[in-house]
């Protein structure tokens, strides 16, 4: 059974073997070879660096209560799924992107690793500047601009702490973050419908 992470030990390395596996497992996800089959994309983050210190905390947040998503400013792994900005047609690429990012913790996961979905997004994201990071920091063609939906977060995690207080963390990037490592049990549950009825 999978456990939910919000912190993780960012001294923690994973074998680059592992590694290898993890992106055999997005790189042979299935995908439906349409038109808009290649409009979605994962990009890595490897190393816990002031890239990521600066990307992360411009897209995963939680606006009502003013804290960032610790998880992928900690794991050894976060592997970053993304649309293509403002697509008008998301269907397929959403539909990829869940297919791949649910194959990938799972495979995490049979390895022996914690996994997390991060998709915890602040009200307003600012695509120029998340953008600026992309290119400045990856191989992105320019005239690609990128939406990233959410972050599949890979290592070790820590458990979630009883009390829900709010903690300070000092990023590489010369900023400080505030976040919680608790899990948010409010709110409604999805409906399930499990059962067969002969």
């Amino acid at each position: 059974m999978r456990k939910n992470y919000k912190l993780y030990d960012s001294d923690y390395t994973v074998d680059p073997h592992v590694v290898e596996q993890l992106d055999h497992c997005v790189e042979s996800a299935p995908t439906q070879l349409c038109r808009d089959s290649n409009r979605y994309t994962v990009i890595k983050s490897s190393s816990i660096d002031c890239t990521r210190h600066t990307l992360a905390p411009l897209i995963f947040g939680n606006t009502r209560m003013r804290v960032v998503e610790a998880a992928p400013l900690t794991s050894s792994l976060a592997y970053y799924f993304a649309l293509h900005l403002d697509d008008p047609s998301p269907y397929h690429p959403m539909l990829h992107l869940g297919l791949t990012s649910g194959m990938l913790v799972s495979r995490a996961i049979e390895l022996g690793l914690d996994a997390s979905f991060i998709a915890c997004q602040w009200d307003t994201v600012d695509h120029e500047k998340v953008n600026q990071v992309l290119h400045q920091s990856y191989t992105i063609p320019r005239k690609v601009n990128l939406s990233i939906k959410m972050v599949v977060c890979i290592g070790r995690g820590i458990p979630p702490q009883q009390k829900h207080g709010i903690q300070t963390m000092k990023l590489l990037s010369g900023q400080t973050a505030q976040y919680r490592n608790s899990i948010n049990q409010e709110g409604p549950r999805p409906v399930h419908y499990l059962d067969s009825q002969g």
